[in-house]
């Protein structure tokens, strides 16, 4: 997966949890550099907008349909989901995983593997895309663009709030889970790893 013909770049993003943390969405953003001009994308409330910028200080912003970044709020439902492996091979590749705990999502046509990290984050494994997810310190500051009246009358929510379980819950977030007896298979190979203190 190339963007801007960067096959490796970095997203920054914000769980945004309800008070009762049964639903989460993300806000976030992925700035990409082409020659002298600069393109970002960002999601704030589940808007989407691209925001392009030059070295002689000008920018533009607008509202899109659509966001790349919106794959972090589809993926929500695939990992309320996952199932354990014992092991995995993507592309002919055995993946290792260091934690040695594995999972399988399936998302749309594609399947994908995850190796939970422990306290770190985790990877995601894919034929055409990985995802590697490091917990920060704290959270980023992620703002939305400054529009004209006639762009913002043009802005549209394209991703909602999605239901999560306590396990997904603590895996987007970095923050411990509790055990229960309804808590989903992913938790007991989890909860381990989330009994820390942020």
């Amino acid at each position: 997966m190339k963007m801007y013909g960067q096959s490796e770049f970095d997203v920054y993003a914000n769980p945004v949890v309800s008070l009762d943390n049964t639903m989460i969405r993300y806000d976030g953003y992925a700035t990409f550099a082409e020659e002298t001009t600069k393109h970002t994308i960002v999601m704030v409330d589940g808007i989407a907008y691209f925001v392009t910028s030059t070295v002689d200080g000008s920018e533009t912003a607008e509202c899109s349909s659509s966001s790349s970044l919106a794959l972090l709020n589809y993926i929500i439902p695939a990992l309320n989901e996952a199932t354990a492996i014992s092991s995995a091979t993507v592309d002919d590749k055995k993946i290792t995983c260091s934690s040695g705990d594995l999972f399988k999502i399936v998302l749309g046509d594609a399947t994908f593997v995850l190796c939970a990290s422990g306290s770190s984050g985790f990877i995601v494994y894919g034929s055409d895309l990985d995802i590697s997810v490091k917990y920060l310190a704290s959270s980023v500051p992620i703002s939305k663009p400054t529009l004209s009246e006639d762009s913002a009358r043009d802005c549209e929510t394209i991703v909602s709030p999605s239901s999560v379980s306590a396990t997904t819950l603590a895996l987007f977030t970095g923050k411990p889970i509790s055990y229960n007896s309804s808590t989903q298979s992913l938790a007991r190979y989890l909860g381990r790893y989330f009994s820390y203190a942020r």
